[in-house]
């Protein structure tokens, strides 16, 4: 297993366990806050009014009493589960001091990894950047060979008399922004080459290649 899936698989055990103890967390916080209203509602308003009712009515205080235990019931699990509250903060607290413990090492390792992918890639770009370059000079011949005998043809044309100069555009052709109507457009600009990598791009951004995607319809 390489570093870098040591890497993710640690990563990913980190996030569920964290992901569990904030569930448990949020279970506990919304349980806390019930029994606080449930609290306060049994002993600002549920446990006076039944005394009061009894006392007004001369009947016993056997509702009162229940309600009582019902307040006592929940006062104490609400004591409770502060209590989990507070261990549950603290196993977060460990766990990510922990994984960070244990990821030094994996992070150095990973660095020396990732320095040495990277190159790798780069040098691929490179590769390609090459590969780019040298067809453009072979191309760049062929274009220079139609261009000279576009000379030597109204070259002849001139001494004929059938034209008064030569005139032959051999300024390499290439539009300022990007079109999808069939022109050329050859420079790549560092802004561009830095989207394409980083991976911020959109598909305006190259769809303009998408006619010559196919080498072979080319001609």
């Amino acid at each position: 297993m390489t570093v870098r899936h040591q890497v993710e698989s640690f990563i990913e055990e980190y996030n569920n366990k964290l992901s569990d103890l904030y569930g448990r967390l949020q279970d506990t916080t919304e349980r806390i806050e019930y029994l606080q209203l449930e609290v306060k509602m049994l002993q600002e308003v549920e446990i006076p009014e039944a005394s009061a009712s009894a006392v007004l009515n001369g009947t016993d205080e056997s509702h009162v009493n229940k309600l009582k235990k019902q307040h006592q019931k929940y006062n104490d699990e609400l004591e409770m589960k502060k209590e989990v509250l507070l261990v549950i903060n603290h196993a977060i607290k460990q766990h990510q001091i922990k994984a960070g413990e244990k990821l030094v090492e994996l992070d150095r390792l990973y660095r020396q990894e990732k320095s040495i992918q990277e190159k790798k890639h780069y040098s691929k770009m490179m590769y390609y950047k090459k590969q780019f370059i040298d067809s453009m000079i072979e191309e760049g011949e062929k274009l220079k060979e139609l261009t000279s005998l576009d000379y030597k043809i109204q070259e002849i044309l001139v001494q004929a008399g059938r034209k008064n100069g030569v005139f032959v555009d051999s300024n390499v052709k290439s539009t300022a922004t990007n079109t999808n109507d069939g022109r050329t457009y050859l420079p790549l600009s560092l802004t561009e080459c830095q989207r394409f990598v980083s991976g911020n791009y959109t598909e305006s951004d190259y769809k303009y290649l998408k006619p010559f995607n196919s080498l072979k319809d080319l001609g």
